[in-house]
């Protein structure tokens, strides 16, 4: 629960910074339109990784309203269908465009997700993809295969120049010192990785040695720079020292 409330609290902090960096609303709309906002409905599929829908996993659309975080919610359907409509004040992104809302998939048993959702109009459709969370101990490996359309990044990698990220879990079986590098199998650069929850906080760099104790479960997330177009394999090793 405290690691949920730290990813929500960071979301909120990251849509606050792109509506700070940039504008709400483009200054050709009138102030009267910026304050009762714009409408929009998102509908879409949400499937696992092999194709098959997913159903009653809760679709956040978090968006500004009058200076304030809004965040409506649906749950998707038997067929992993969802539909949402709320009225935003859309924030500028700079080249990437007018953004309307951060979409937020979190569900047990699988990675949470985030993306930005930009306008192209007031009926958009978007599609996600979720992944089986996997759960590791000190001294095992995970391979990540990421795609461009995989969640983006938040938490710690989300200042770096990481955009795109996968999660896995690793629970120590004893006290000592844990280390966690994540090695790139394709052309997409040196991957980063960060290790929550140490001393209260992330710990970030490739690779991550951190003190252990029995029975703690850390989250590890990988980041990669969005600029690939291909999925990119990524190994993550983990070793321990007692």
């Amino acid at each position: 629960m405290r690691r949920l409330t730290e990813r929500a609290v960071t979301l909120v902090l990251l849509i606050f910074a792109a509506a700070c960096h940039g504008t709400p609303t483009s200054p050709s709309r009138s102030p009267a339109l910026a304050a009762r906002g714009e409408p929009f409905e998102v509908t879409g599929v949400v499937n696992d990784d092999a194709g098959r829908p997913l159903q009653a996993i809760p679709v956040t659309m978090r968006h500004w309203l009058g200076g304030l975080i809004q965040s409506p919610a649906a749950l998707t359907d038997a067929t992993g269908a969802y539909k949402i409509a709320f009225t935003a004040n859309p924030w500028n992104e700079g080249s990437s465009g007018s953004a309307a809302a951060r979409a937020e998939l979190i569900a047990d048993g699988y990675e949470w997700y985030y993306r930005t959702i930009y306008v192209t109009g007031p009926q958009l459709v978007e599609n996600f993809r979720l992944h089986p969370l996997q759960r590791i101990a000190p001294g095992e490996s995970v391979v990540f295969q990421m795609a461009p359309d995989d969640g983006l990044c938040v938490t710690e990698l989300s200042w770096t120049l990481a955009t795109v990220c996968r999660t896995a879990r690793v629970t120590a079986q004893a006290n000592g010192s844990m280390t966690v590098e994540a090695i790139s199998q394709g052309d997409a650069g040196r991957p980063l990785v960060s290790v929550c929850c140490v001393s209260g906080s992330d710990r970030g760099g490739n690779p991550v040695t951190l003190p252990v104790t029995a029975a703690t479960e850390f989250t590890v997330e990988v980041g990669l720079n969005g600029g690939f177009t291909t999925t990119q394999s990524v190994m993550v090793k983990t070793s321990f020292d007692p």
